[in-house]
């Protein structure tokens, strides 16, 4: 079959044809919101009638040498002698056409498990061969995808044996977990529950006309580009619907461009040598930035940025600066310096400086990752915990702006090695300004500046990283007393306009408590319930919030302990020394109860409760008390220097009164 400029649906498009995602493009990315777009448009679909999803870019693979590259040993025998099949680079439309990929699979299960072996009057084996997988008759039995990935992808694994189920190992022998793959089964599932209500509503031949409609009368636009050059400019021209391409990709595809066009002087073996790396460093970079299977994003394109910062000095603003740098500057084709011989202008790039600039991509990539995931990182334990605890309130404590520094520190000391007390003192100044700054009203307008200056002269040694840390330090003492009085300022405000008093400042009461309870960790003579990093370190929305001991809504019982006009509860209620971290899951089953049903659940739970917990009663003496010990704590860890009328300001109790 040849495959022209025409509209077409699925059961046209996979007569004889296998279909493979190019090596330069990034996983499946449809989250549930372009699924559920999806699953309304053929559902809504009216019987007879089409509808057009878009413009399907396909690029035809002749070349035996790129076959090799991209088909397995199991998949060879279909392009063989007596077979008729043609193998096509999916360039635009790879996100649409596997959402209809792992839908028709869904079906297909579906129809099984209802004991139906057909679609109307199709064997669902004749389905299966014609767009999942072949199975070779003879005694090999290979299995031949009909669409996947690349095989050294995880997705290629996931997709074979998760998906479509079939028999086999992983061709490394190892399940490896990536968003990507994440994203394939997140889609399977959401299928298999659309499908189960359809068939509730509508019965099995309700299921049977959507598939009907998925192969029938989904119409694509196909274009089949013939020119090899075209492939990677066509790429870099088009836009996934539903999900645009990330920068990233977009640069990929360009530096993989920038190859073809060296003359001459340049080897074929250069030339692929440097294709080559290309390919392997981005499939590096994915590797990292698809590792998180929790739910702190790792985005693509920040990492571009981060890096960007680090190694061109420019000051980071927009993202369309970015990539103006990028594709209109240094690696602009008309930019691009061909031949070995001759000088170079500034402004021009070269083969080494894409390679050097390939390999220094290639080399950050694992420690952005580790400025989200410290705990995956070969520092020592003390190190982990201390970044651990910039992660939940990253937003209010600007982590983000020291990213591309503390990239550099990790990516100067490889080997990571334990002993290292110049990190770990870089650390501690680290977490102490940002803490500090946090206190603010508004950050100083030359914080990301200092950061990024620091990055870069670290980057190119042009200042050591002791230097640095006293540079912090200092910053940090001359702020340390004008944002306390600015954090008492903004404390006083939420106070008198019934703001919330301590529990409007939830990311700086995490931080503190976090830290408190990393304190008692500790400290001997406290069972230790649980380990901090497991009980605090996912995601802070969904596991951790902050507990009113005396609960906003009190029941008769906290009336009578606390004997006081509204006013005064309002204070006691949203002190410092009145609030609690825990798991969300037991904050919400705690509810408004009395103080010995409270105990019970913090006996069994952090360092933080079971101290709480020692308490016989909770009265506003409590409150104080633990105020007073808290206040003393923050003063301690961040080395503040408070004085007697500030730690007065900050326990807001007077009992007095």
């Amino acid at each position: 079959m040849t495959i022209a400029n025409e509209l077409m649906n699925l059961n046209l498009l996979f007569q004889n044809s296998l279909f493979r995602i190019p090596d330069y493009q990034r996983g499946y990315a449809w989250e549930k919101e372009q699924l559920e777009d999806f699953w309304e448009d053929l559902e809504r679909l009216e019987e007879d009638k089409n509808h057009y999803m878009g413009l399907l870019t396909l690029k035809p693979l002749t070349d035996k040498d790129k076959l090799q590259k991209v088909l397995t040993t199991d998949d060879i025998w279909q392009t063989g002698k007596g077979f008729h099949f043609k193998v096509y680079h999916v360039i635009d439309g790879q996100q649409r056409l596997t959402t209809a990929i792992i839908l028709i699979n869904q079906l297909i299960a579906h129809f099984r498990n209802n004991h139906q072996d057909k679609i109307y009057s199709v064997p669902l084996e004749t389905i299966v061969n014609k767009y999942l997988y072949a199975v070779k008759m003879d005694e090999t039995k290979a299995i031949s995808c009909v669409f996947g990935y690349a095989p050294d992808d995880p997705s290629y694994d996931c997709l074979r044996f998760e998906i479509f189920k079939c028999a086999g190992k992983p061709s490394n022998n190892q399940k490896i977990e990536t968003c990507y793959t994440k994203n394939l089964k997140k889609a399977a599932d959401f299928f298999d529950k659309r499908i189960d209500q359809l068939h509730k509503r509508e019965g099995i031949d309700g299921v049977a006309d959507l598939y009907d409609k998925l192969v029938e009368h989904l119409k694509f636009n196909i274009h089949e580009i013939n020119d090899e050059l075209d492939e990677y400019i066509s790429f870099e021209t088009m836009n996934n619907r539903g999900k645009r391409l990330s920068n990233l990709e977009l640069l990929k595809n360009r530096l993989i461009y920038l190859t073809t066009l060296f003359d001459d002087t340049y080897s074929d073996e250069e030339r692929n040598d440097l294709r080559n790396k290309i390919n392997r460093t981005w499939k590096e970079i994915y590797y990292w930035l698809g590792k998180p299977l929790k739910s702190r994003y790792v985005s693509d394109d920040d990492f571009l940025r981060q890096h960007w910062i680090i190694r061109y000095k420019i000051p980071a603003r927009k993202s369309g600066e970015l990539m103006d740098f990028f594709m209109k500057g240094i690696f602009s084709s008309k930019k691009l310096k061909q031949s070995k011989d001759g000088t170079k202008s500034e402004e021009q790039s070269d083969y080494d400086d894409i390679k050097d600039y390939v390999t220094s991509l290639h080399d950050f990539a694992e420690f952005y990752y580790y400025t989200y995931y410290p705990e995956d990182s070969a520092l020592p334990d003390v190190d982990k915990r201390l970044l651990e605890s910039l992660m939940p309130a990253s937003g209010q404590l600007r982590l983000g702006q020291f990213r591309p520094l503390l990239m550099v520190v990790l990516y100067k000391d490889k080997n990571l090695v334990a002993s290292d007390l110049d990190r770990h003192k870089f650390f501690v100044a680290m977490e102490r300004l940002i803490f500090i700054h946090s206190l603010q009203k508004s950050t100083r307008s030359d914080f990301g500046g200092f950061s990024y200056a620091n990055a870069q002269n670290l980057y190119e040694n042009k200042i050591s990283l002791n230097e640095i840390t006293k540079d912090l330090e200092s910053r940090a003492d001359s702020d340390a007393n004008k944002s306390v009085k600015e954090f008492i300022d903004k404390l006083n405000e939420s106070f008198d306009k019934k703001e919330g008093g301590y529990y409007k400042f939830r990311e700086f009461l995490r931080h503190v408590l976090f830290e408190y309870e990393c304190e008692l960790a500790d400290e001997n003579g406290i069972k230790k319930i649980h380990d901090v990093k497991e009980l605090f370190r996912s995601d802070w929305g969904d596991s951790v919030s902050v507990e009113h001991i005396f609960p906003q809504t009190p029941i008769d019982y906290w009336n009578k302990i606390f004997d006081f006009d509204e006013e005064q509860k309002y204070i006691l209620k949203n002190s410092l020394g009145n609030l609690l971290l825990l798991s969300q899951k037991i904050n919400a089953s705690l509810q408004n109860f009395a103080y010995p049903v409270k105990v019970a659940r913090y006996k069994n739970n952090s360092h933080s409760a079971i101290e709480v917990a020692q308490n016989q009663q909770w009265t506003a003496a409590e409150i104080l008390n633990r105020s007073k010990k808290l206040v003393e704590f923050i003063d301690k860890r961040w080395t503040l220097k408070l004085t007697d009328a500030q730690k007065k300001s900050l326990i807001y109790l007077d009992l007095n009164d």
